[in-house]
């Protein structure tokens, strides 16, 4: 059952990583849509600067989870580095309750401002008048899914501890097969 639970957090987390990836291009055509329309028409369009500004904002809220499962959130290696495995997954199960706090309490917030903006029909301020609502509705979202990893990383941590699972090889294990990129392709 944990393992399947497991594999649930870590699939959504996976499943919106890429949805941030699709959000991520759409942001870059709209960036250059933009620079295009006002260095060479000068004509920028009036929804321009609202559709960079709330997709960046959701696609950092919604790829935070999959940040954290991938281990992408800044550390103290040169403490937390240097500890054996299990002693670090206990360090990890202590700060666990913090993040955890941390991830209610931005879900409190998200969810309450969120709410009140739907309700409301909240549109940017620009002539366009974007609704604003899916944007904050995503800060909720990416709050759940977070919280998610963080349970997931708890327990993957709790059996490390008490010795029910081996630790993961470390990032730069020489015995792990490099994946060959395309620069090495190239090059190689």
């Amino acid at each position: 059952m944990t393992d399947l639970l497991l594999r649930a957090a870590d699939g959504i987390a996976g499943l919106l990583g890429r949805a941030a990836t699709l959000l991520l291009g759409f942001v870059v055509l709209v960036i250059g849509y933009q620079v295009v329309a006002r260095y060479v028409f000068r004509a920028p369009p009036e929804w321009g600067y609202d559709m960079i500004v709330y997709p960046m904002g959701m696609l950092y809220v919604l790829a935070g989870g999959y940040a954290f499962r991938q281990g992408a959130f800044v550390l103290l290696d040169t403490f937390v580095g240097r500890l054996a495995p299990r002693r670090r997954a206990l360090l990890d199960l202590v700060i666990a309750p913090l993040s955890a706090l941390f991830c209610v309490a931005l879900l409190w917030g998200a969810w309450d401002w969120a709410e009140r903006s739907w309700r409301m029909a909240e549109t940017t301020g620009s002539s366009a008048r974007i609704p604003v609502w899916p944007f904050k509705w995503a800060l909720v979202l990416g709050a759940v899914v977070l919280l998610l990893q963080v349970a997931a990383k708890a327990m993957r941590d709790f059996r490390i501890a008490t010795g029910r699972a081996e630790p993961p090889p470390p990032q730069d294990d020489p015995n792990k097969p490099k994946r060959k990129g395309w620069w090495n392709r190239l090059t190689g």
